[in-house]
């Protein structure tokens, strides 16, 4: 099982402070992992929200909407513990996204439905 990491990659975005769409580009291809997980740093803390990167072909996939502010720590993490078995599969890092759409909103984040926020 690959519980701990040995790749790890970290976005930093320059954000103006309000809400985004966030999302996470997967291209065809692979054979990918069941259970990546994304940490997402943002003025409530941190979210984690795992994808089923496997399901997921030539496309962007929202990991959730969240509030930024331009002076937080700011962040998107991707790493290769999946907590599976050992095997061909691959854990996709590829582009990220921050759609900018509106104002900041106080505890109005919303990962993707089914995912857990770490904290708030």
């Amino acid at each position: 099982m690959i519980e701990f990491a040995t790749t790890e990659v970290e976005w930093r975005p320059q954000l103006e402070g309000g809400r985004y769409a966030l999302e996470v580009y997967l291209p065809e291809g692979y054979h990918k992992t069941h259970a990546a997980r994304y940490l997402i740093g943002h003025s409530d803390g941190i979210a984690a929200v795992v994808v089923d990167q496997s399901a997921h072909q030539g496309g962007w996939v929202s990991i959730g909407q969240y509030s930024f502010d331009p002076e937080g720590d700011n962040f998107l993490k991707l790493s290769n513990a999946t907590g599976e078995a050992m095997s061909d599969l691959v854990v996709v890092f590829d582009a990220a996204r921050w759609s900018y759409l509106g104002p900041f909103s106080e505890g109005g984040n919303q990962p993707v439905e089914g995912d857990s926020n770490l904290s708030s």
